[in-house]
Formats: C-alpha cells, sequence, structure tokens
C-alpha cells in the first residue's frame, strides 16, 4: 500500500478485502473502527427513497417543461416513475435553474416547502 496513507486505514482496507469471508469486516466492524470515527457519518440521508415515497413533482416547473414541446401527462408520469431521460433532464435543470435564482419549489428536496410538506 502506498506510503502516504495511515496505518489505521491501511487495517481497515485490509481488514475490508480480507478473502476470507470469516475473517473478512463486517459492517459493524467498519463503522466500529477507530479509522472510520474520524468522520461523521449520517444514519438517514436526506431525500426520497424511490418506489417508497413520492416523487414531488412542481406544477409551474412543468409548465416551462411543456414549452419545449413535451406533453404534461408524459413530463408527469417521466418525474414520478424517475426516468433518465430528456425530459427529466429538462425538468431538473430547470428545477435546479428556478432554485439557484432564489426560487421555492416543492420539488426541492433540500427547500422549506418540500420539507413543511412532507413533515404532515
Amino acid at each position: 500500500m502506498p506510503k502516504h496513507i495511515s496505518s489505521s486505514a491501511k487495517e481497515l482496507l485490509k481488514g475490508i478485502l480480507t478473502t476470507d469471508p470469516n475473517k473478512r469486516y463486517s459492517i459493524n466492524d467498519i463503522r466500529s473502527h477507530p479509522w472510520y470515527k474520524l468522520e461523521k457519518h449520517e444514519r438517514d440521508p436526506e431525500g426520497i427513497i424511490i418506489g417508497k415515497d413520492n416523487v414531488p413533482v412542481d406544477p409551474a416547473i412543468v409548465q416551462k417543461v411543456e414549452l419545449h414541446n413535451h406533453n404534461k401527462e408524459n413530463i408527469k408520469k417521466c418525474i414520478e416513475n424517475n426516468r433518465h431521460n430528456h425530459v427529466t433532464t429538462t425538468y431538473y435543470l430547470l428545477l435546479s435553474k428556478h432554485v439557484r435564482s432564489g426560487g421555492q419549489s416543492l420539488a426541492d428536496i433540500s427547500g422549506e416547502l418540500y420539507k413543511a410538506r412532507s413533515a404532515h
């Protein structure tokens, strides 16, 4: 291993990469290792879980996407089904531009409108 890697990190990597499954570090071993504990790790990431949570759709952003010759119902369907295509790319770019310019949206999962809505 490279010399610039700390001995604690090397020990953790060796434990993770051990080929013997009985000796290999488990998730609990990794999380309790001193090197891993150097950083704070959040248990619940912010966001939504596709298939469990409803994907928020902002009607105002949908209207902007419609101006690019897309069908309103298809736009909603693509977003709600977490499609990765030109329709959702256009939607998320417009949403990002809206939020960066100071706008609020219920589809901005880091924004106050989304947090207030999901708290209910």
